[in-house]
């Protein structure tokens, strides 16, 4: 009996081995096809039609990789039926997000003969997206996806869509004259605009803070229960530690296991000392004499969308009205960010950030 059910397990191994096997091909396959389209700049209408007539059974499949791959070649066939298929298998909910938004990918440009409820349905989903964590990026890379997709939708359809994710709307005159009155103030002792710096009220040096935090033994056991409303108040406009905060800069929640001790203080301290490239943030002046300091969520040949920490939602800056644009050397991250706290509260919130994110 024991060898006959090893022998069981052997034979469900081999054929687990070769249905594997057989779903990698089909993914090569796949995407030979895709990068010969590339290479031949395009693929005639009768063969696109012959692939899809040849593929759109197969979807959705079992295997993600492979349903993965069957959506990008038939949404590039091109064919109505095949996207309403592919909006039709849309993960329910947030179950699945990073297929999710591969499947919003291809079908960007796919909408054409769509119904109204298809067309709000697939907003419905870009509604859930755009709550999703994942890095300062990633909002600006949504928004990317939806503003393609609609490209084509008529102006009363755009309306359903703003409606919808309300985030990716766009800023409204009154949103955009307040905005940009923010951050048109210039940069006061190297702070960015439109982000209010504390005015410290104690006699003593960044360095003297550096030494109390990472040398002088605490007499009271820093509380990372008392650092996480410091955290709220302070930091979480900007970053995400765990379940709380926001993904303008960069994301802490793995900071202990990144950074040492010291080199947290220094980042609170002096954030400009070093700024990662994908905080790099940039200083733009317009003709009508604005300057203007953010990071780059987006831009294209007519127009760059910079990402200011005071507005919801990028301005766009038509680049005919650009004079001048150059990276800034400050952070967007001001100092004295922590001048207003007491020796005490920055020990609590270092032992809040070094300690296991909440969830």
């Amino acid at each position: 009996m024991a060898q006959f059910l090893q022998l069981c397990i052997g034979l469900a191994e081999v054929s687990r081995r070769a249905i594997s096997q057989e779903i990698i091909l089909q993914i090569r396959l796949l995407r030979a096809f895709e990068l010969t389209a590339i290479e031949a700049k395009g693929i005639p209408e009768a063969r696109r039609r012959a692939v899809h007539d040849r593929l759109i059974a197969r979807f959705p499949a079992a295997d993600e990789r492979l349903t993965r791959e069957l959506a990008t070649v038939l949404a590039a066939c091109g064919q109505p039926e095949a996207s309403r298929k592919i909006l039709a298998s849309m993960p329910k909910g947030d179950t699945n997000p990073a297929l999710t938004i591969h499947l919003l990918s291809v079908l960007r440009g796919t909408t054409s003969g769509w119904t109204a409820e298809q067309k709000a349905a697939l907003m419905d989903v870009y509604g859930r997206a755009a709550q999703w964590r994942g890095g300062a990026s990633f909002p600006g890379f949504i928004n990317l996806l939806f503003e393609s997709t609609i490209t084509d939708f008529s102006d009363a359809e755009k309306q359903m869509a703003y409606g919808k994710v309300p985030q990716f709307a766009p800023l409204t005159e009154a949103e955009l004259s307040a905005a940009a009155a923010s951050a048109a103030r210039g940069p006061r002792a190297g702070a960015p605009p439109g982000i209010a710096r504390s005015r410290g009220i104690r006699a003593i040096s960044r360095e003297e803070t550096f030494d109390e935090q990472i040398f002088t033994p605490l007499r009271t056991p820093a509380s990372p229960a008392k650092g996480r409303p410091i955290f709220e108040q302070t930091c979480a406009q900007c970053h995400r530690f765990g379940a709380i905060g926001t993904d303008f800069g960069p994301d802490l929640s793995t900071l202990a296991s990144r950074f040492k001790k010291r080199d947290v203080v220094e980042a609170i301290l002096w954030p400009s000392r070093a700024v990662s490239d994908q905080y790099q943030s940039v200083e733009v002046a317009t003709t009508d004499r604005q300057t203007l300091f953010g990071l780059v969520a987006r831009e294209d040949g007519d127009k760059i969308a910079l990402q200011l920490t005071p507005a919801e939602r990028p301005i766009e800056i038509a680049k005919a009205k650009v004079a001048s644009r150059k990276p800034s050397t400050v952070s967007l991250m001001p100092e004295g960010l922590v001048d207003d706290l007491s020796q005490a509260q920055l020990a609590d919130l270092l032992a809040f950030l070094l300690g296991p994110p909440p969830q």
